[in-house]
Order: C-alpha cells, then sequence, then structure tokens
C-alpha cells in the first residue's frame, strides 16, 4: 500500500512500476500536518533526511556536485539511523534494526565506518 498526496502524476508512475501489486492511497495535503496525517511519516523523514544530511543544506561548503558522493552519503546516514541511533528516546539502546528483527544490538559507529565499499568496475556511473 502507497500513500501519497494528490498529485497528478503519481496515479500513473505507481501503475507503471508497480502494475497492480500494489493499492494507492491518495491523501489530501490540506489535511491538518499533525501525526494522525497519513502523510506525516514520510514528510516527518524526508525533512529529517533534509536537516541532517549537510550536502542538502543549501548555502554551506558541503553541498553536493556529484550524484555518486551524496548517494554514499545518503548510505552512511541511512545505516547510521537504522542501525546506530537509538529508535526513540522512550527506548534507549533499540534501533529500527532491532525492532525489525534484523539485529539483536545496536551497532557502534565504528562498526558502521569500518566498511569500506568501492563501486565494481563495471557499473556505470550516475549521469549528473
Amino acid at each position: 500500500c502507497l500513500v501519497t498526496d494528490q498529485k497528478q502524476s503519481y496515479a500513473s508512475i505507481v501503475r507503471e512500476l508497480f502494475g497492480e501489486r500494489c493499492e494507492h492511497v491518495r491523501v489530501s495535503s490540506k489535511l491538518v500536518r499533525d501525526t494522525k496525517n497519513p502523510l506525516f511519516p514520510i514528510n516527518h523523514t524526508l525533512a529529517r533526511v533534509r536537516d541532517n544530511l549537510s550536502r542538502l543544506v543549501r548555502r554551506n561548503w558541503g553541498a553536493s556536485k556529484k550524484r555518486e558522493w551524496l548517494l554514499g552519503h545518503c548510505a552512511i546516514w541511512i545505516t547510521y539511523r537504522n542501525y546506530v541511533r537509538d529508535r526513540v528516546n522512550r527506548e534507549r539502546g533499540v534501533t529500527p534494526a532491532m525492532k525489525l528483527g534484523l539485529e539483536t544490538a545496536p551497532w557502534s559507529v565504528e562498526r558502521l565506518l569500518r566498511w569500506r565499499v568501492f563501486r565494481p568496475v563495471s557499473e556505470p556511473v550516475l549521469a549528473q
């Protein structure tokens, strides 16, 4: 089930990408923007991404000029958010990955940054 606002192009894009496998629920973007709004989780997550990824913040030296560097930064942030950082303040020491049963303990920052991922030679460079 995919919940979006009522932008006209979303219906055809969802149909093209998922066909009949996905139920598309359209919600008015004019609803009160509180935690009961079905669009709240995605709007909140995207706001946190913009706030936490310095490469997405305008007017600073960290702005991404190359897509591959932005993708790398996003991968680090997503992994940190799901494997290192507590899910909520009320549940100290419990990460989203633990909540889903993917891990039994939080990762340390050292463990996260120990990984070094290289782009395969056969993988094309993304167009700018």
